[in-house]
């Protein structure tokens, strides 16, 4: 997850990418509803980056 983080950060990522990342899922760990809204919200930002 911190790798996609950093991607996305250095605007290195195009948003089919983020679309595809897969995460496992442990205990204790991210919740899974938390995280796929934070990519979405990443896709949308990367898209409106594209159209400009």
């Amino acid at each position: 997850m911190d790798a996609l983080w950093a991607r996305v950060e250095a605007n290195e990522i195009t948003s089919d990418e983020v679309r595809q990342a897969e995460f496992d899922v442990v205990m204790r760990g991210y919740d899974r509803h938390q995280v796929h809204a934070a990519l979405a919200d990443v896709v949308k930002s990367l898209e409106e980056r594209s159209e400009e």
